[in-house]
């Protein structure tokens, strides 16, 4: 399994709670890979897109929670350490999610979903 394969898979996931339940939450395009051409890269630097945003970012009762997803054996950069760093340092909390279950397992937290 590819992270994008677990993105999609958690995606669904999100956008039936967020259905059934409230909320809100987002995807930020901000992948900036070696594939990606040098020309966007500055572009989406110069708009404000910050290096290692995570992969979900979930809004619901006034609170904002994070997901960085990972695969087995992905690792995390430091720059997304930093900015999960800056997000918990500003009142927000997450965490870093190597499969499905994980991943939904905290979301169900953040929805009180028994």
């Amino acid at each position: 399994m590819k992270e994008s394969d677990l993105q999609k898979q958690v995606a669904k996931y999100l956008d039936n709670i967020c259905r059934i339940k409230g909320g809100y939450w987002f995807h930020v395009a901000n992948e900036t890979g070696q594939r990606a051409k040098v020309g966007l890269l500055v572009k989406r630097k110069s708009q404000g897109v910050k290096a290692g945003v995570p992969d979900c970012i979930i809004l619901k009762d006034g609170n904002m929670y994070y997901l960085e997803l990972k695969i087995k054996g992905g690792r995390v950069s430091d720059n997304q350490k930093n900015s999960m760093e800056n997000l918990d340092n500003n009142g927000a909390s997450g965490i870093v999610a190597y499969n499905y279950t994980d991943a939904c397992e905290y979301i169900n937290i953040i929805f009180n979903v028994k």
